[in-house]
């Protein structure tokens, strides 16, 4: 959000409308997938390429088969290991285009002289380079002592992911995002 200069607002929109798009698809794509008679490698690419929700992608893709599962699960881990590629190269665009601040969510576009790093650094969700860390960290113990970190890191991270998402679900008033939509269309903002 702060790449681009969004509000807290229509971060807390986006993330709304992209969390109940990826609920209905968690719920429907499976079935929708063993209906069309698609194989477990299609079916698997399929949810974890459209179900947003990491925890979703693996839990709708176990209802088709346990190589579904594994299918979604890498397609999924492709996408996350590429947002930090996809963060930065908004934030440069954004950066150049002048786009920034319109409250605290977002910091203004870098002031006359500041120069484009510090202006990315201000606006780069501080997230992946905690997320590139860990990477790091796990990738380079032992496999007995990534037996053991991981699993404990992971419990961390859902723990701190699950206090970050409930507040966000504290501060989401349906009346307002209905309001913030242009019409019934929620299509057209998805």
């Amino acid at each position: 959000a702060a790449a681009v200069g969004a509000t807290k607002q229509e971060l807390t929109l986006s993330i709304a409308i992209v969390s109940l798009f990826s609920l209905l698809f968690l719920l429907a794509e499976p079935y929708a997938a063993m209906g069309l008679g698609l194989s477990d490698d299609v079916a698997g690419a399929w949810i974890g390429g459209t179900v947003d929700l990491t925890g979703g992608v693996v839990a709708g893709a176990a209802v088709v088969s346990a190589r579904c599962e594994e299918v979604a699960a890498i397609i999924k881990m492709t996408q996350n290991s590429a947002l930090g590629v996809y963060i930065l190269l908004i934030a440069v665009l954004a950066s150049r285009s002048g786009l920034g601040g319109k409250d605290a969510a977002s910091p203004a576009p870098p002031a006359k002289g500041e120069g484009l790093v510090y202006g990315l650094w201000k606006k780069f969700p501080k997230f992946v380079l905690g997320y590139l860390f860990c990477s790091v960290v796990a990738s380079s113990l032992a496999d007995r002592e990534r037996g053991i970190a991981v699993p404990l890191l992971g419990g961390v991270a859902r723990w701190w992911f699950a206090i970050g998402f409930s507040g966000l679900g504290f501060s989401t008033s349906f009346r307002s995002l209905r309001e913030q939509l242009d019409g019934p269309n929620v299509l057209v903002h998805y």
